[in-house]
């Protein structure tokens, strides 16, 4: 048989199967099957899903789609070339932030995510948008729809939704999805456009296919994320050696003056000096008492507690709390937070520990705690307070371990308000991701309560000079 009946028995066979099946066509058709995937990645990777690790695997894969078809096209026009390389540009920006969300770095590069990423997609909109003008203009010059301009005015609607109601009720909720709705709407009909103009692609052509390209990439990430967590999914404590230094004139007399409340020097030589000073001018003290807690039981691997209140003379309370946690684990990540019914300010810690024969030290400060009010299960209003310190790991075979935690609690001048306050300490035995996540409850939380006037637990100032 020669080469043209060949040809022709080719071609009676392929008639028997008009018109072909989808299948066949987005086999055939560059156009259709790279719409697909950019429409695909443009839904995940501008929408995400903040549970079972989807905020993070839906954007690579949604990246990664999205590549593949701006691949095909870029060879099409000028603008679906930019739109090329913007898509890779997104691509390789999330590669980077998804292996730096397993570092200590995850905190400092969350604003710079949410704010680079806005221009990033309007781009690529805005460049497919110009692309297809281009392309109805050479083949369909009456055509006067214009899907994608819809979609570039839907996205704008979702970002000053996003920048003014960070925080939706239901009605904005709704909107939402209605805009998203709206958009992959849009970008459909695009492509749906093109195919009623008779427009025909030739994909562009490429080196490597597009399934070895996604396991290439996604295999790399997964490697590198996995690599990010070892080497820097921890903060170590650098600290400084602890050495004897004489306390300044005003600190002996502090600590004279908190002796005589019944503070012990065992205790205030543990405070540094500037703690030691915050506590001058106190009226009374309560102590809590120290309390031993077993290995394994409700108190987890805390050792020892011991707190105090100090009541101040503008009606505050000085909250000191030591603590000494295990010696095991604590090599990844810990996290010391503070709750309380009270105003937290001036939080501070100071952590101790042993390794190689010395002892050292490091300190770190929160921010002013967060208040929360609300109703409880009863029907009765609340107030909590909570203040986290930044997360730290403990050195690798550090022994010894001790800490503890000095912050004011705001009263009202109300001899019988009751304080409530209390310490947790979490921490991870394996790496976390994204780095700084806790995952369930606390190794241990531990808290006490004090009455202000009636000669129980503290007494207001003002109360003790109408007596």
């Amino acid at each position: 048989m020669s080469q043209w009946d060949e040809f022709d028995c080719t071609l009676a066979s392929s008639l028997s199967q008009l018109p072909p099946p989808d299948e066949g066509m987005d086999a055939v058709t560059p156009w259709r099957r790279a719409m697909k995937q950019i429409v695909t990645g443009l839904c995940l990777t501008c929408f995400t899903l903040n549970f079972l690790g989807l905020q993070y695997l839906l954007p690579a894969l949604g990246a990664m789609e999205l590549y593949l078809g701006a691949r095909s096209l870029r060879d099409a026009n000028r603008w679906f070339r930019r739109f090329f390389i913007i898509s890779a540009c997104k691509g390789i920006f999330l590669y980077i932030n998804l292996a730096a969300a397993a570092t200590t770095f995850h905190a400092s590069l969350a604003l710079f995510n949410t704010v680079s990423g806005i221009p990033l997609t309007a781009a690529l909109l805005v460049c497919f948008r110009q692309g297809l003008r281009q392309i109805t203009r050479e083949t369909a010059p009456d055509f006067r729809k214009d899907p994608a301009l819809w979609a570039l005015a839907w996205y704008a609607v979702l970002i000053l939704l996003a920048l003014f109601l960070p925080q939706p009720g239901w009605p904005v909720f709704l909107l939402l999805i209605f805009a998203f709705y709206r958009i992959v709407r849009a970008l459909l009909s695009a492509a749906a456009e093109l195919e009623t103009a008779g427009y025909a692609l030739r994909a562009a052509p490429v080196r490597i296919s597009g399934e070895r390209l996604r396991a290439v990439c996604l295999g790399s990430l997964l490697a590198l994320v996995g690599l990010a967590m070892v080497l820097w999914g921890h903060t170590p404590l650098s600290g400084t050696a602890v050495t004897e230094v004489p306390l300044s004139p005003e600190g002996r007399a502090v600590q004279e003056e908190l002796a005589e409340l019944g503070f012990g020097s065992v205790w205030a030589q543990q405070l540094t000096e500037t703690d030691l000073l915050s506590l001058r001018g106190a009226v009374r003290l309560d102590d809590g008492g120290v309390e031993e807690i077993p290995q394994g039981s409700d108190g987890g691997n805390l050792h020892e507690n011991q707190v105090f209140f100090f009541l101040m003379p503008d009606g505050d309370v000085r909250v000191l709390h030591f603590f000494a946690p295990g010696d095991g684990g604590g090599f990844w990540q810990c996290q010391l937070s503070v709750r309380s019914n009270a105003a937290v300010t001036g939080c501070t810690t100071r952590l101790t520990w042993q390794r190689g024969g010395r002892f050292r030290a490091a300190e770190l400060a929160a921010e002013d705690g967060v208040m929360n009010t609300g109703l409880d299960f009863f029907g009765q209003p609340y107030t909590e307070c909570s203040a986290e310190f930044p997360p730290f790991s403990w050195p690798l075979f550090s022994h010894t371990r001790r800490g503890y935690v000095l912050f004011t609690a705001g009263q009202e001048a109300n001899p019988r308000t009751l304080l409530q306050e209390r310490l947790e300490y979490r921490s991870d035995s394996h790496p976390a991701y994204p780095y700084g996540t806790y995952a369930g409850k606390a190794d241990w939380s531990y808290g006490r309560r004090c009455y202000y006037g009636d000669g129980s637990g503290l007494t207001w100032k003002a109360d003790q000079e109408t007596e």
